[in-house]
């Protein structure tokens, strides 16, 4: 993993001069992409809506073969989306994505399947909920209905 991190672009790894200061833990939300543009765009714009005020998105486009990292490129900032140059497979495009955020400076890493929509307050309710009690390693969302 950490060849494929100094292979990044210099961007990524002065990602952390952008990051305004904040009392909030840093929480990374990555969204693992491959060949599932409609359900990660809407997974995208579920988590632009939430109301935590300090986390970055990095949707990550495991060389997707149907063309929708070119069109994720479209909709997305470059400051948030990684295309990779070769499937990674599903652990390995998340430990890039992990590497980044940990180099960035994030406390929390929050892994999103594409398919999945959080609320407005999922973050903060996460974040709140790790933060609560040092003995709270990981929590995880799980949605209950539509």
């Amino acid at each position: 993993m950490r060849d494929a991190l100094t292979e990044l672009p210099s961007s990524w790894r002065d990602l952390t001069e952008t990051l305004p200061a904040r009392t909030e833990p840093l929480v990374f939300v990555l969204v693992l992409n491959y060949q599932s543009l409609g359900d990660t765009i809407e997974c995208v714009t579920a988590l632009r809506a939430s109301d935590y005020p300090n986390f970055r998105l990095l949707v990550i486009d495991n060389a997707s073969p149907d063309d929708s990292g070119s069109q994720l490129a479209a909709q997305i900032p470059p400051g948030e989306l990684l295309r990779l140059p070769t499937n990674t497979g599903y652990a390995g495009g998340n430990n890039i994505g992990m590497g980044i955020a940990m180099e960035a400076g994030a406390k929390y890493v929050y892994i999103l399947n594409p398919d999945v929509r959080v609320g407005i307050s999922t973050i903060s309710e996460c974040a709140r909920t790790v933060e609560s009690d040092p003995f709270i390693g990981a929590v995880n969302y799980v949605q209950l209905g539509d």
